[in-house]
């Protein structure tokens, strides 16, 4: 269950995602964390993470990474670039295999209803998650873009 108002930047989201993508418990990452001691979780992504250097930026810029993982988190920001990363470490999804991007559009992107849920909650806060139909396994086919593109000038919100 997303515990609202936890937000973390993207370095600190990603580090958590390479971890879980590399089979990393949520128990043991805490754990790890906490203690400072990497040994169990430096095979994480492609084993150059630096946990030390995230943790630090993690404490200076306030992000909650102990209670994100614990209780779900969205991103203050994210990128498209980002997003793709997301795609992949969270959802195993692959550009041009499993959706196509068309600018700051991701098309044709199938998701299971519990997956759709799961990327809204996470992108929500610049992203819109909208439906376009269902694919022949049944899984939602969404689009993914800005929320300011889908929305007309005279009603973005900016500052």
């Amino acid at each position: 269950m997303t515990k609202p108002g936890i937000k973390l930047s993207m370095p600190v989201a990603f580090m958590i995602e390479n971890c879980r993508a590399s089979g990393i418990s949520d128990d043991l990452l805490i754990e790890s964390l906490l203690r400072r001691d990497f040994t169990a979780i430096r095979h994480a992504g492609d084993g150059d993470i630096d946990f030390a250097k995230l943790l630090d930026t993690a404490a200076e810029i306030g992000d909650d990474w102990e209670n994100a993982i614990r209780y779900g988190y969205e991103f203050s920001f994210i990128s498209i670039n980002g997003l793709r990363k997301l795609l992949n470490f969270r959802f195993r999804k692959l550009e041009h295999q499993d959706y196509e991007v068309d600018g700051l559009i991701i098309r044709h992107l199938a998701l299971t209803a519990e997956e759709v849920g799961e990327l809204r909650g996470l992108i929500s806060r610049q992203w819109a998650v909208n439906e376009t139909g269902t694919d022949r396994e049944q899984r939602t086919v969404v689009q993914v873009e800005l929320k300011y593109q889908s929305m007309p000038k005279n009603q973005w919100v900016i500052g």
